[in-house]
């Protein structure tokens, strides 16, 4: 999944009309790096991501860190955005996202945490290069529905990006062929789960449902999990790859509001129903 999700092809920088983009390695972009990279690799940037996290990476970003308590994948996101910075980006793209895409799994509602959905507020308050020497955009946008979000994202363009003359009619097209790479990127995830699962049964193996938020195929988030799991024999699923797989029966006794919550109730419904499978679920 990692490979998949980040292995992109981007525009050389001498060929990107519209210059160099950063987007940095954290949180929501691992939901969603394969739609930010069609769209603005479509609208003529070179995408500049991050490095892989390490604990290098962590340290970059320990200065501007404001808070103790917040989640391991959160304060990373400092250290990502400053290696961005030192890389010699000028401008950095990082959402605020309340809602994720349409629930497909049939929850109450497809809130992102306070913190996936936000985060990048912090960021812009933290890092002083952002207020400075750097373009930070991170505008609040509705990912879950496709009209309106050509209308913000071309009204963030017209604001914040004036000089580079992006039309309506290149953001609506754009927005057309990256809704068809988020949709590739989660049909192939599906089709490998359905493979994975298929082989397990007709060969009599086991495996393990490693159940977290997308953040959680982070090396450095994950503390070789699935590398240990494997090393025992057993096959490693993400909660994603299965959880289309069968309904959930509803209602359930939750508040069943949150994206990666609602696909982590699906995949659990997945693994009570096929003898190959267990579930270990990952807390940031």
């Amino acid at each position: 999944k990692y490979r998949l999700l980040f292995d992109r092809e981007c525009l050389p920088e001498a060929a990107a009309k519209r210059g160099v983009i950063g987007l940095p390695r954290v949180l929501g972009m691992y939901e969603n790096y394969p739609f930010w990279h069609r769209l603005f690799t479509e609208l003529g940037f070179s995408v500049k991501l991050s490095p892989k996290s390490s604990r290098a990476i962590y340290d970059k970003g320990i200065e501007t860190m404001p808070s103790e308590s917040v989640c391991y994948p959160a304060k990373l996101a400092h250290g990502h955005i400053q290696a961005l910075v030192d890389g010699g980006v000028k401008l950095i793209f990082y959402p605020s996202m309340p809602y994720e895409m349409g629930d497909e799994n049939g929850g109450d509602n497809h809130y992102n945490c306070p913190v996936v959905a936000t985060y990048s507020e912090v960021i812009k308050n933290s890092v002083p290069e952002l207020r400075r020497d750097v373009k930070f955009m991170n505008p609040f946008l509705p990912i879950f529905n496709q009209k309106r979000m050509g209308e913000r994202l071309f009204e963030e363009f017209t604001k914040e990006l004036p000089d580079l003359r992006i039309t309506k009619e290149e953001v609506v097209s754009a927005l057309e062929k990256a809704y068809e790479e988020d949709r590739t990127f989660k049909d192939e995830m599906r089709r490998k789960g359905e493979e994975t699962v298929r082989f397990l049964e007709e060969n009599g193996r086991r495996g393990i449902v490693l159940a977290g938020r997308p953040y959680h195929i982070d090396p450095e988030i994950n503390h070789g999990l699935p590398e240990m799991i494997s090393g025992y024999g057993f096959a490693v699923l993400t909660e994603d790859s299965v959880a289309h797989m069968e309904k959930v029966v509803r209602p359930i006794r939750v508040v069943d509001q949150w994206t990666y919550h609602t696909r982590l109730y699906a995949a659990a419904h997945v693994v009570g129903n096929h003898d190959c499978l267990e579930l270990v679920q990952l807390n940031s």
